[in-house]
């Protein structure tokens, strides 16, 4: 029987991001970087990049959005595009779904974060003109979490179930993450050494941002600094709206209490995850937690806000430690809760965290994308 030849067979793909690395923000969109290298490693003919890079402000973000929406206009007409790779769901959704209603092109919409649970500013709202066609009529929706398929199928009840596939944000690359010799050595195998003598490493890699909940942690590290004899550090990696704010806040903190090391790019993640024991991820909200799963990978012990998806894949006291979402006087209680921990209790939960994070490595969860794509796009099958 001959196959059928769909228009995917004869046409290639545009991949559409309205967020991506630059050179002056190496770390912005960095997992959408990594899903366009997993979509080519796979055999996916990408034909055209249509992306939004760095971060903009002010009359250079208008511009910006300008110029992408008539790119995304313009390529929508174009013969040799029957396929297109979205991420968020938002922002540009309006000529995609057009293109996926009118036009008959297949899309994928990779759904993240924002771009399906805030909608409270006029300006959200706008953005979002066209998400209900468009993931009524796109071929395949990917969202990053059992969480977030949830919180999709509450806000469009009539969405087609069997086209749904959680992918986890192009994974994690755990061989990379694999813990190597700490700058120091691990803290939880320095018996030899009293616990005064000790320096405890906490870190924080992410986006300097309020709902990344920074602030909570910082000032959290502040009280726990007050209440133990033990030498503390708080080591933070990123970039943001407010990393001034955080800069005052170290500022008029006890020196030596907290060093800020900038934005770090994605090849020099799993570097600086050597330099501490104790990851602390103190989101607000999340659609995965990218974040802490690579604190995972590399062998910390992991604190976090008591949000899904962290509970969902994780266990309180065998895989991570949890607090209460952006209260710093739980967070400060389960820091001085882990450093009574006997140490091979501190081992036990890095071993956990590190089998647990395997379960999202970056080419099980890129494979299992691509052959849901093929399977639904390339062979013509209707869902």
């Amino acid at each position: 029987m001959k196959k059928k030849v769909t228009s995917s067979s004869v046409s290639g793909w545009a991949f559409v991001a309205n967020m991506f690395p630059s050179i002056e923000s190496p770390s912005y969109g960095a997992f959408i970087q990594r899903s366009l290298e997993d979509l080519k490693r796979h055999g996916l003919l990408i034909q055209g990049l249509y992306v939004i890079a760095g971060r903009k402000k002010g009359f250079k973000k208008f511009i910006a959005y300008l110029c992408h929406m008539l790119r995304i206009s313009f390529m929508i007409f174009r013969p040799s595009i029957g396929n297109i790779y979205l991420h968020y769901a938002s922002h540009h959704c309006l000529p995609i779904a057009f293109a996926a209603r009118i036009l008959n092109k297949n899309v994928v919409v990779n759904i993240h974060g924002d771009d399906l649970v805030v909608t409270d500013t006029a300006r959200r709202r706008m953005m979002m003109l066209g998400q209900a066609t468009l993931v009524r009529y796109a071929k395949i929706i990917v969202v990053p979490s059992l969480f977030f398929k949830e919180k999709l199928i509450e806000r469009y009840p009539n969405v087609c179930i069997g086209k749904i596939i959680i992918s986890p944000s192009s994974g994690i690359d755990t061989k990379r993450f694999s813990p190597q010799e700490r700058v120091g050595g691990n803290y939880w195998l320095k018996n030899c050494i009293s616990k005064n003598e000790r320096r405890v490493d906490f870190g924080y890699v992410g986006r300097i941002e309020e709902d990344k909940g920074w602030a909570v942690l910082v000032d959290a590290i502040v009280e726990l600094s007050k209440n133990t004899d033990q030498s503390i550090r708080l080591s933070l990696w990123g970039e943001g709206s407010e990393v001034d704010l955080l800069k005052y806040k170290i500022d008029n903190s006890p020196r030596g209490l907290f060093r800020y090391m900038g934005a770090v790019s994605p090849d020099k993640v799993a570097d600086v995850h050597r330099e501490f024991d104790f990851h602390v991820v103190p989101s607000y909200r999340e659609s995965l937690g990218l974040s802490a799963l690579e604190g995972m990978a590399a062998g910390h012990v992991v604190i976090c806000s008591r949000i899904r998806p962290f509970t969902d894949f994780a266990k309180e006291k065998s895989d991570v430690l949890f607090f209460n979402p952006g209260e710093s006087e739980s967070l400060k209680i389960v820091l001085e809760n882990l450093l009574s921990f006997p140490p091979d209790l501190m081992q036990e939960i890095s071993c956990n965290a590190m089998n647990l994070a395997k379960k999202f490595d970056r080419a099980v969860v890129s494979t299992s994308l691509v052959n849901f794509i093929k399977e639904v796009i390339d062979d013509g099958n209707s869902i």
